[in-house]
C-alpha cells in the first residue's frame, strides 16, 4: 500500500517494515519491483531498505539532499527516536495520546461498548485507547461492569487513579491483579498493547485540562447526551481528530471516506489526520504570461538623480 501511494503521487519510496517481516516483504518487494519495471517505473522508485536494526531508520532520516520526508510508523520508541534525530520533515508522526472522555449525561452500554472497542478492536493501533476519563458522578454505575470485562473477557491490564483504586479494590481475576494504581509517568503513554488508564474526573473541565496536559493529541472521544458540551468538547481539544459518541478506532482515510492512508499525523506541520493521496503531494504554481511586470517598474539611477534636480520637484 505505501509503494502503491507513493508511486501514484510521483513519489519515489524507500521502505522499512518490522524486523518480525523482514524477508516476507524482501519476497513481496521483489515482486512488487519487477513489476513496476516491466511498466516502465525507474529503477529505484520504489526501494526496500533490507536491514533490521533500527539504526537503519535513524540512518535514512539525517540525509536531507537524500530524503525530503519521512512517514513513522511502528513503536512509540521508534518514532520518537526519528522525530528526535530526523532532520527532514517527519509528516507522519502517528503519535499523540489517545482519550475517551466519559460523561455524567451518558448513556452507559454505549459508553463501555465505545471503550471497549477503541481498546481492544486493535490494541496495537496508533489510535487505539490509551486513558479512559470518567466523570465522578457516573462512575461507580460505568466502572464496575466495564473493568469486569476488560480483566475477564479481554485481559487488558488496568492502571488507575487512587479514586478509582479506591473504589474497585485490587480484584485477582483470571490471573491478573485487577486494577493497580497509575503512577505519573503512566498518563503520558503511548500504550499500543492491551494495558490503559482510568481516572475519575469531578467535571469535562478536568478533563478538557487533563487531554490539554498532553497535547497535541491523536484521537479524543466524549461519550454524552450533552449537544453543547458535546461542541465545546470539540472546539477546545488539541487532537488531529476529535469524536463525539465514536470510537477512536474510526480515525483513518478509509473511515472518513477520504480513501486508503498511509499513516496518520497528530503534529501540527503539514496536514493532520490521515495521510490520504493529496496529503503526499505539495503545490508547483505554473505561470503563463504576455510581459505582465511588477509595478512599479525600476528607473534608472541617473534618471532618478535628474527628476531630483529639477526645478519642478
Amino acid at each position: 500500500e505505501s509503494f502503491g501511494m507513493c508511486l501514484k503521487t510521483n513519489n519515489v519510496c524507500v521502505f522499512r517494515g518490522g524486523t518480525e517481516w523482514l524477508h516476507t516483504n524482501g519476497a513481496l518487494v521483489r515482486i512488487l519491483q519487477q513489476g513496476a519495471a516491466a511498466h516502465g517505473v525507474p529503477e529505484g522508485g520504489l526501494t526496500f531498505l533490507d536491514r533490521s536494526s533500527p539504526e537503519a531508520a535513524l540512518e535514512m532520516v539525517r540525509y536531507p539532499q537524500y530524503v525530503q520526508a519521512v512517514i513513522t510508523r511502528g513503536s512509540a520508541g521508534l518514532r520518537k527516536g526519528i522525530l528526535d534525530q530526523a532532520r527532514v520533515p517527519v509528516i507522519g508522526f502517528d503519535g499523540g495520546l489517545c482519550h475517551v472522555y466519559v460523561d455524567q449525561d451518558v448513556d452507559i452500554p454505549l459508553a463501555q461498548t465505545i471503550t471497549v472497542n477503541a481498546k481492544v478492536q486493535s490494541p496495537t493501533a496508533g489510535n487505539a485507547l490509551d486513558t479512559l476519563l470518567v466523570h465522578q458522578n457516573v462512575s461507580r454505575h460505568l466502572l464496575p461492569g466495564l473493568t469486569r470485562r476488560l480483566l475477564q473477557e479481554y485481559r487488558v491490564t488496568l492502571n488507575g487513579c487512587p479514586k478509582t483504586v479506591s473504589m474497585l479494590g485490587v480484584l485477582e481475576m483470571t490471573g491478573h491483579l485487577g486494577i493497580k494504581e497509575a503512577v505519573e509517568t503512566d498518563w503520558e503513554k503511548k500504550y499500543q498493547s492491551l494495558t490503559m488508564n482510568i481516572k475519575v474526573v469531578k467535571d469535562s473541565q478536568e478533563a478538557i485540562d487533563h487531554i490539554a496536559k498532553f497535547a497535541p493529541g491523536h484521537t479524543d472521544t466524549i461519550v454524552t447526551r450533552d449537544y453543547q458540551l458535546a461542541m465545546r468538547f470539540v472546539r477546545e481539544v488539541d487532537s488531529s481528530a476529535v469524536m463525539i459518541n465514536a470510537s477512536t478506532r474510526l480515525h483513518g482515510g478509509k473511515q472518513f471516506g477520504l480513501g486508503p492512508d498511509i499513516g496518520s499525523n497528530s503534529t501540527h506541520v503539514h496536514g493532520r489526520g490521515p495521510l490520504v493521496l493529496s496529503r503526499l503531494t505539495i503545490e508547483k504554481y505554473m505561470v503563463f504570461g504576455t510581459g505582465q511586470l511588477q509595478q512599479p517598474h525600476p528607473v534608472p539611477q541617473t534618471y532618478q538623480d535628474a527628476m531630483m534636480l529639477s526645478a519642478k520637484f
